[in-house]
């Protein structure tokens, strides 16, 4: 099954953009999708995996080359949405996704 990933700064910017697909919670205030968008994370989803050394002796790695992390917000969706366009995303290692 194919779906789609989006990313922005905070939940504000995408229920601006489509405003229908949130609800805010009346008890804690929080805004979050109303199904069948799922949040999935709030501290982003890798873009590009960072590049990791060969384990030493002591089984230790460095990192070599920093990974890129999306925006921190990041909703996925079972059907494009036309007006968050601008927010999709591909996460890295993600097959199927447009």
């Amino acid at each position: 099954m194919s779906s789609y990933f989006y990313a922005a700064q905070d939940a504000a910017t995408l229920s601006a953009a489509l405003s229908a697909a949130f609800v805010t919670d009346e008890e804690t205030g929080a805004v979050r999708p109303v199904s069948p968008k799922v949040c999935l994370s709030t501290s982003g989803v890798w873009l590009q995996e960072p590049v990791m050394s060969e384990p030493d002796e002591n089984g230790e790695q460095t990192v070599e080359t920093e990974g890129v992390r999306s925006e921190p917000y990041v909703v996925l969706s079972p059907t494009p949405i036309a007006a968050w366009a601008a927010f999709q995303i591909v996460p890295v290692g993600v097959q199927g996704f447009a």
